[in-house]
């Protein structure tokens, strides 16, 4: 390796200080420390990327308040340089069949995605992204009769491959970024047998992940105005969605005996992963719910699920104000600035409880504790997230909730009584059906929905689009 310059030394040390214990969250996975950290000082692609990633996880730290242009501009200038330099270092080996090679281009193209959705440029990560779950088919398959997850090291196999991906392809599909599925190796947890109790909190995330993972694919699938599937694929989503339902009813089981091991001796930051993961089973099993039942109907017999997802979301805000742990869930640094995490946390809950809970208490109450929210999850950023979850719900209750006042006025931290669920159910025709999101490609781009909705109680369904523009901050409608 060549020597380093002052600028690259102090951005490196920046990395391995900071970034490498702020930007993942709560958890710290082995590929941050040690995967990233070594292969940094080995291979001038992945140290060049990670000291794009280092620089302008800093420039988004700083109090821009109290520093000058000029220094925000060279931090800039030195982060495009570097990015630049580590995708033109990787370029001869892209065709390689290597598997060392191959290793290096998919641990440089994890940081890229990263870089980008700190960027903003949300499409330009999800493009690395596709590349990145390309790769991995370039990889030997584990033997489908063994565990994906080794019970005695706690972490999934070839690890420093897929749990950085996986996390990005669970971002990327919550809101309905990707379409294909994840490598067949991997959407196999679905028939393993499940341990009654799970060796550490990682373990549990990780066989959760996966599930999640496979109910995602299912339920993202297919796309807005595909023609009918045949039937037999039905059956066969039908009859997987079944089995998912099943191990997460193991999975729960699992976790609450992890719990109830740990007992008293239980850190404040295992409860809140612990209630975290508790939210995203939550979610997966109210999604397998639905894809037995494919109607927006459905979601009404889950309104104690969502109330759940809600009281323990309340916790988690809780939680958030105990010092040093405020960052790790609502992403304050200090009162000027947000500091972004790379991977996701309470945000994909929240927004899952206002645009499937049509509860009005319920949903506009998850939509406050998002906007209570100033920061990023990787590419969920707050603000926007709570606009396009405000959309949806004003697109729904506009009309059949015209002469009715709906509550607004609620403490985050007070969960509804039985009192103020009592609003009128909202009808079929009144929701929208196949919602699709598409990002803004920048941060002064313009955010999309797509969805299907009955314009009145007898008519048909239409195709509608609606537009955010990030730089104006208002709806228009858009044009087919």
């Amino acid at each position: 390796m060549r020597k380093v310059t002052p600028m690259e030394a102090e951005s490196f040390d920046w990395f391995v200080g900071r970034s490498a214990f702020k930007l993942p969250g709560l958890f710290v996975p082995r590929f941050w420390k040690p995967t990233l950290i070594q292969a940094s000082t080995s291979e001038p692609a992945v140290l060049n990327a990670v000291l794009a990633l280092s620089t302008i996880h800093k420039s988004e730290t700083i109090d821009d308040r109290y520093t000058n242009r000029h220094m925000l501009a060279n931090l800039g200038q030195f982060m495009l340089l570097h990015y630049g330099k580590a995708m033109k270092q990787l370029q001869p080996d892209i065709s390689t069949s290597d598997q060392s090679t191959i290793r290096v281009t998919i641990i440089s193209c994890v940081v890229f995605v990263y870089i980008e959705f700190l960027r903003g440029r949300i499409q330009a990560g999800l493009t690395h992204l596709h590349y990145g779950l390309k790769l991995i088919q370039e990889l030997p398959s584990p033997n489908h009769d063994s565990r994906l997850i080794d019970a005695d090291h706690d972490v999934p196999l070839l690890d420093w491959a897929i749990e950085p991906l996986l996390r990005l392809y669970l971002q990327a599909m919550l809101l309905g970024q990707l379409s294909e599925p994840l490598h067949p190796a991997y959407s196999g947890v679905a028939y393993i047998d499940l341990p009654t109790a799970f060796a550490s909190p990682l373990q549990s995330r990780c066989y959760l992940d996966l599930l999640l993972a496979r109910v995602l694919y299912l339920f993202n699938s297919p796309p807005l105005n595909n023609p009918p599937q045949p039937l037999t694929k039905t059956v066969r989503h039908y009859s997987e969605a079944q089995r998912i339902q099943l191990q997460l009813r193991i999975w729960l089981s699992a976790s609450n005996a992890t719990m109830a091991n740990v007992g008293k001796r239980a850190t404040l930051r295992d409860r809140i992963t612990y209630t975290s993961q508790l939210n995203f089973c939550a979610m997966a099993t109210i999604m397998a719910a639905y894809l037995t039942r494919p109607s927006e109907m459905t979601y009404d017999a889950y309104t104690p699920g969502f109330l759940a997802m809600l009281e323990r979301s309340i916790g988690l805000y809780k939680m958030s104000h105990v010092p040093g742990l405020k960052s790790a869930v609502l992403g304050i640094k200090a009162e000027f600035k947000s500091e972004p995490v790379i991977d996701i946390g309470w945000l994909p809950g929240l927004y899952f409880i206002a645009v499937r809970c049509r509860v009005p208490r319920i949903r506009h109450h998850a939509i406050a504790l998002i906007r209570s929210s100033v920061h990023k999850e990787g590419m969920w950023h707050a603000e926007l997230t709570a606009c396009i979850a405000a959309e949806v719900a004003r697109v729904e209750e506009i009309v059949f909730y015209s002469h009715v006042k709906l509550q607004s006025d609620f403490e985050l931290t007070d969960l509804p009584d039985i009192g103020e669920l009592r609003e009128p159910t909202l009808p079929e025709w009144c929701r929208i059906q196949d919602l699709r999101v598409r990002l803004p490609g920048d941060p002064t781009g313009s955010a999309t929905l797509t969805y299907r909705r009955n314009m009145s109680e007898h008519g048909a369904l239409v195709v509608e689009h609606r537009v955010y523009d990030l730089r104006g901050k208002q709806w228009t409608t858009g044009l087919d």
